[in-house]
């Protein structure tokens, strides 16, 4: 019988997911130098471990696209079915041509509601009463502007924020461009944004990594940002080998705390030297607020 599974977090556990990856291959991608194909591969499988460890069908896809957009695999229920090889997802993600985002963005929103409509048909009535959770998640890459695209970048916003609005759930990582304020413009939640510095190995495996587990958290109904940390790890500068400091970091800024003056002392405290007993004997002097004050 389908139900509503309680997780230990905060979500629920949807019945079904449907996860749609969203890739660019574009010819600047080649300036991840292969780090794409490791993302791609780690996206899917911890996708597919989600799916192990849970027991729930989790259909995912995979869409590279460039002038066009191609399969690279389609609603595979990785509960059941392997992720593809690594050969596969190399010639599927070999940079080539423009950037078909937006066209792409729209048509890949708009089967993900098919799908989850046609599977909320498909159940029983006593099933429906229960008003299930299938959870939609689109996760998408890319590392410019659109240059290929009929659909302009407005009703891609639209289509975004209609999807949203629907109960979908949607991650942006974005190389070369403020994702925060780009994800913003073209309708996904900035806080779900995330930016990548694309030429940074580490940069690009924190990045990814973010992003796997805000799919995992989206997939569970959890819903929380991305942190301070996954973001500065993620586009984190190259540090070049001829840079005289290349392996020291800025130290933070430091806010020191002084004593300020002391006002007039009472007149019964005499601090002379070997007279300890007004201090000794006068209560909680030392935290007296009017003695010791910091500021910034």
């Amino acid at each position: 019988m389908t139900s509503l599974t309680r997780t230990r977090s905060q979500g629920y556990m949807p019945v079904k997911i449907f996860k749609t990856i969203v890739a660019d291959r574009s010819g600047s991608m080649s300036t991840f130098n292969g780090k794409q194909y490791d993302m791609a591969e780690h996206l899917l499988q911890d996708a597919k471990n989600q799916a192990t460890e849970t027991q729930k069908s989790t259909i995912v896809t995979l869409v590279a696209f460039d002038d066009t957009a191609n399969d690279i695999m389609r609603d595979r229920d990785l509960l059941t079915q392997d992720i593809p090889s690594r050969q596969e997802l190399t010639d599927g993600l070999r940079p080539r041509g423009c950037t078909r985002f937006n066209d792409t963005l729209i048509e890949e929103v708009e089967k993900l509601e098919k799908k989850k409509n046609d599977y909320l048909s498909s159940l029983a009535p006593s099933v429906k009463k229960l008003k299930p959770d299938v959870a939609t998640v689109l996760i998408a890459i890319t590392d410019g502007q659109d240059n290929e695209s009929w659909n302009n970048t407005t009703i891609a916003r639209e289509k975004m924020l209609s999807f949203r609005k629907k109960g979908g759930r949607a991650i942006l990582m974005a190389a070369n461009m403020d994702a925060e304020e780009i994800g913003g413009f073209y309708g996904f939640n900035p806080e779900k944004s995330i930016t990548v510095h694309n030429s940074n190995e580490q940069a690009i495996e924190s990045c990814y990594r973010a992003v796997s587990t805000m799919a995992r958290n989206m997939s569970q109904g959890i819903d929380v940002p991305f942190t301070g940390l996954q973001r500065a790890t993620s586009s984190m500068p190259t540090i070049s080998d001829d840079d005289d400091n290349n392996n020291l970091l800025t130290p933070p800024t430091l806010t020191r705390h002084t004593r300020q003056a002391l006002p007039q002392m009472p007149s019964f405290l005499n601090l002379a030297p070997g007279n300890d007993w007004a201090l000794s004997n006068t209560p909680n002097l030392a935290n007296h607020p009017a003695l010791f004050r910091s500021r910034n």
